[in-house]
């Protein structure tokens, strides 16, 4: 049996912000503007889901958490709370995933995949195989 000498190759998923320890990163005024944009989105009675998804959709997992982080700053309501109150239905599942950090969203698709009698396995190869020992890490967490 042959020993690696280092660690096998693996995929890179996570942003390199979700390694490090402090997972509070200084987001500043960069992202104020998209926090405004998903606030005005879900205002008053209804959800804009055009701005929703303009907002949220064309974003990188890094930014991501730093938008859920700055919404939080701003407007002391959780952004996950506020998508999950407008949205519903698969649309509101998929716009929830997205309004949380990477790894946390991940953990929510494995609790929902094992949820009920049996599991979706698909869902849980498409997540768990082929990652590093430090996103496992993560995710274990």
């Amino acid at each position: 049996m042959q020993k690696y000498s280092s660690d096998p190759v693996s995929i890179n998923i996570y942003p390199a912000l979700a390694h490090e320890e402090d997972l509070t990163p200084d987001c500043g005024v960069l992202f104020d503007s998209v926090c405004e944009e998903i606030r005005s989105a879900t205002k008053g009675f209804g959800c804009d889901k055009g701005k929703l998804i303009q907002s949220l959709g064309a974003t990188i997992p890094e930014d991501r958490l730093k938008i859920s982080l700055r919404y939080n700053d701003l407007y002391e309501k959780s952004l996950k709370d506020v998508i999950k109150k407008e949205v519903s239905g698969d649309f509101g599942t998929a716009m929830k995933y997205l309004s949380l950090p990477p790894v946390e969203a991940e953990c929510q698709m494995i609790k929902h995949a094992c949820k009920g009698i049996g599991s979706h396995q698909a869902v849980l190869y498409s997540i768990l195989c082929g990652r590093s020992n430090k996103d496992m890490e993560l995710l274990k967490k």
